[in-house]
């Protein structure tokens, strides 16, 4: 389910008055929209100490209203019997060439508008403009299948690909890499308790084990970075982790649509 999706269904199940969740996992962006929509319960955790503070939303009365408990990075994830490492963009600049003119594809889910928040930050409107010039094929689809699209050979890279998508791959003996493109886009999974948890007792049970050190080491081993101090990362680089209030996502989400989906 997208991150869109998610949020729609949590609001319309509130409208109805039937809440079916007690804990939920999303994006920044979940976590914004559920905050402002008054649908977030403040909570404490001990594990909460070992989180970097870029990756908690403290609540103004005490405890916090997301933590984050895995993130992955968006780059450059590439088909290596299709291209070499050296020609592979390395830059967001790179992505200007006209040689790549309507041979990349991106994700138009969420993922997309977070990249182009990225990019939005580091280097203004008028630069993304250029970018949307150089005819991205847009896929309404998740990363992941994105991610397989370029293995199978559809496409030789794609600039939207997720770090912890290609490391779970290669495992699997996929021919694939990938390469940051400064600042990364960052998917920072973050664990919510619903204001109108049926079981919140059992949910601090679960969101205690989420955050834990063992946590942190589960998602490791499926490829994601950790937001635990106390667990080395796979990957470092400069890091975009998203959107501060609902307005931002919003501006960028419009942008993204004027520029990429609608033209």
């Amino acid at each position: 389910m997208s991150t869109r999706e998610l949020i729609a269904k949590i609001l319309e199940e509130h409208r109805a008055r039937k809440t079916l969740s007690d804990v939920i996992g999303g994006t920044d962006a979940a976590g914004i929209v559920l905050r402002e929509a008054g649908l977030l319960q403040p909570f404490y955790s001990p594990e909460v100490a070992q989180i970097e503070e870029g990756a908690i939303e403290n609540a103004p009365g005490g405890g916090v209203f997301s933590a984050g408990h895995f993130q992955s990075g968006r780059g450059v994830g590439y088909n290596t019997k299709l291209i070499k490492k050296e020609q592979v963009p390395k830059t967001y600049q790179d992505l200007l060439d006209p040689k790549w003119k309507g041979k990349m594809a991106i994700v138009g889910d969420w993922g997309g508008v977070v990249w182009i928040g990225a990019l939005l930050s580091a280097y203004g409107e008028e630069f993304v403009k250029k970018i949307a010039n150089q005819d991205f094929i847009i896929h309404m689809a998740s990363a992941r299948a994105l991610n397989d699209m370029i293995i199978s050979g559809e496409y030789a890279f794609s600039p939207t690909i997720s770090d912890s998508h290609v490391a779970a791959s290669r495992q699997k003996g996929a021919p694939l890499d990938w390469i940051p493109l400064e600042p990364v886009a960052c998917n920072l999974g973050q664990i919510l308790l619903h204001r109108d948890s049926s079981h919140p007792h059992a949910a601090m049970l679960y969101i205690d084990f989420d955050l834990s050190r063992e946590g942190g080491e589960i998602y490791k081993a499926e490829g994601y970075n950790s937001p635990r101090k106390d667990v080395a990362n796979l990957r470092t680089y400069k890091q975009y982790f998203g959107f501060a209030s609902s307005q931002e996502v919003k501006r960028v989400s419009d942008i993204f649509d004027k520029l990429f989906l609608k033209k």
